[in-house]
């Protein structure tokens, strides 16, 4: 049985643009939070987060959350790409729409609740096209599927 988490920090870094972010999560496989905050250099921050169960409920392996400022107008603000994983997930691999890509790694695993956080920051002004996960060894866990993206507006 999957157990429970508080919602603590679990991650922070840089974004390419220097700002800072950091990713808070936890709650229990059924009800489970996880928010990101970016702060930039001047010390504005943008802020987001989703609830609901840990993993996807329908069997697939990855549940994608896109943040954008205003989802009318893709070109406010760089794309913030934040993914819920099952643990066998150990890199994605990311497409734009204008055909940009990047590689991810786990930014934390909460294995209570048999989930793996990602969280890329990225300098896109336009969305994803696609996403595939791979395991441990480098291998496909999924064929590149389209970005079924749940956007968050800020």
């Amino acid at each position: 049985m999957a157990g429970e988490s508080e919602l603590v920090v679990v991650a922070e870094g840089d974004t390419p643009d220097g700002a800072r972010w950091q990713v808070r999560a936890g709650g229990t496989a059924d009800e489970y939070l996880h928010a990101w905050k970016v702060i930039s250099a001047d010390g504005e921050w943008d802020s987001s987060g989703v609830g609901g169960p840990a993993l996807p409920t329908d069997g697939r392996l990855v549940d994608v959350y896109c943040s954008i400022r205003n989802p009318g107008r893709p070109d406010q603000g760089p794309l913030r790409v934040h993914v819920r994983a099952d643990p066998r997930v150990r890199r994605l691999h990311l497409v734009s729409r204008d055909g940009d890509e990047c590689d991810a790694l786990p930014v934390a695993d909460d294995p209570r609740v048999g989930v793996t956080l990602f969280f890329v920051p990225t300098t896109w002004m336009v969305r994803l096209r696609s996403v595939q996960a791979f395991d441990a060894g480098g291998q496909p866990l999924t064929p590149p599927a389209p970005a079924l993206c749940a956007v968050v507006p800020l």
